[in-house]
């Protein structure tokens, strides 16, 4: 397992924790709110791990959270998700994903209908603060946007299905022509065959 989009292998719940709060260290003043490391088995379809601290300390440092994404232009994010809810516990967590990439299987689906396919394979999505963590993380390795170009080859476009408001649900992408990542609340009926969602799944220790 990576400790991170294209991070160093990691092969406990311990060496992730480490190298994720090193990470945070590095980019935003959120590390001392991941705490020790819960002692979690790792599973076997989960390629890529990263501990992320407790939501309420995310939503208190939204502002470190979106500087991770300016580029040529400051993030432009919709308030309504800024004000919305995150599906993630107020304890520290760790998010395991299969791989860096948008499954096939996620494009073309409504949110609900991508809920739907989520759950029958046993994923959720990302929030908000987890793509803006994860996309940065992918640009710092790889020196470009594969993760998030919705104009790519593969497509990055992104439903974030974890952060809503209401009937409205998050989606982002880099936009190559003005420079600058994007993140919508978009209509649960919104969709696009080249839409999908990055994986993920929470795993946690009872606080």
């Amino acid at each position: 397992m990576r400790a991170g989009i294209g991070g160093a292998e990691a092969h406990s719940t311990a060496d992730i924790w480490r190298r994720s709060a090193q990470w945070w260290r590095q980019h935003t003043p959120l590390a001392d709110a991941l705490g020790p490391a819960p002692d979690l088995p790792l599973p076997a379809d989960a390629a890529i791990g990263f501990a992320f601290p407790p939501a309420a300390a995310q939503r208190a440092h939204l502002p470190a959270l979106l500087a991770l994404a300016d580029y040529a232009h400051p993030a432009e994010i919709a308030c309504d998700l800024l004000d919305g809810e995150i599906d993630r516990p107020d304890h520290p967590y760790l998010l395991v994903l299969p791989a860096d990439r948008i499954q096939p299987w996620t494009r073309g689906h409504t949110a609900p209908g991508l809920r739907r396919a989520l759950a029958a394979h046993g994923w959720s999505g990302l929030t908000v603060p987890e793509y803006l963590v994860l996309q940065r993380q992918s640009f710092d390795t790889y020196g470009d946007h594969r993760f998030d170009l919705y104009t790519g080859d593969e497509p990055g476009w992104s439903w974030l299905p974890a952060s809503t408001n209401g009937p409205l649900v998050g989606m982002a992408y880099y936009n190559q022509g003005s420079d600058t990542v994007q993140i919508s609340a978009c209509k649960t009926g919104s969709k696009n065959p080249r839409k999908g969602a990055h994986l993920g799944r929470v795993l946690t220790a009872a606080p």
